[in-house]
């Protein structure tokens, strides 16, 4: 397993991926499955490039065959880098996929801030327990999922740095 900066050309896989993600665990994600599937090229493209720089990134695993196993989305603003967009493939998870991109982002992040802030949905025990077990804990504050307002979103945190 190794870990790919993505770039605007892996368009079609991250968007094959993505739609795997929504269409498996939809209320982990702020967007619908039907809007992604509504996206051009040009928007997948657009969407990439969002995640290159020196204050987004977008990660993907990828498997010894080639094949695509999870990614992970992160940017800073201020002093808080955001991790978003986490997604591992079912036959991937409990590998340790999630904690390489894990860590590779928080090698990232460490020099650009001081904490890594995420949100859950509360239905999703799974990531939580993962988060949870990764240093991060519930900050006490909530939002609501902008594509499924029925459902609360708990904030995590953890420290990257004193």
């Amino acid at each position: 397993m190794r870990i790919h900066r993505l770039r605007s050309d892996d368009w079609a896989q991250y968007s094959d991926l993505r739609l795997a993600g929504l269409a498996d665990t939809p209320q982990a994600f702020g967007e619908s499955l039907d809007h992604a599937r509504s996206c051009t090229e040009r928007d997948w493209r657009d969407r990439l490039s969002r995640m290159q720089g020196e204050r987004a990134l977008g990660l993907v695993a990828v498997a010894d065959d080639g094949s695509w196993a999870g990614t992970m989305r992160g940017g800073v603003s201020g002093d808080d880098a955001w991790l978003y967009g986490v997604y591992v493939l079912p036959r991937h998870r409990r590998t340790g996929v999630a904690r390489m991109l894990l860590t590779s982002m928080s090698d990232w992040a460490t020099p650009q801030a001081s904490r890594m802030l995420l949100h859950v949905a509360t239905t999703n025990v799974r990531a939580r327990r993962f988060y949870e077990r990764n240093a991060f804990a519930v900050t006490g504050r909530s939002t609501t999922n902008p594509a499924h307002p029925h459902l609360t979103e708990l904030e995590m945190s953890r420290l990257l740095r004193a």
